[in-house]
């Protein structure tokens, strides 16, 4: 039976998961405040988060030292 390889993620640039924190907030405090509606808000919120976790994911170790 062929084993499959994990899949390995290259990681990605500081600026990426900074462009994900500051356009979280910014959405988070444009969409409490009422100058974006709750829908754009709830989207912006969840495009950014992705990008968050995407970041985080890229910096957790592949398993070689």
């Amino acid at each position: 039976m062929k084993k499959t390889k994990k899949p390995v993620f290259q990681p990605l640039p500081g600026t990426f998961m900074m462009m994900g924190i500051i356009g979280f907030t910014i959405s988070l405090i444009y969409s409490i405040s009422g100058k974006l509606d709750l829908s754009w808000g709830v989207s912006f919120i969840l495009v950014f988060l992705i990008i968050i976790l995407a970041s985080i994911k890229s910096m957790t170790p592949t398993g070689k030292i």
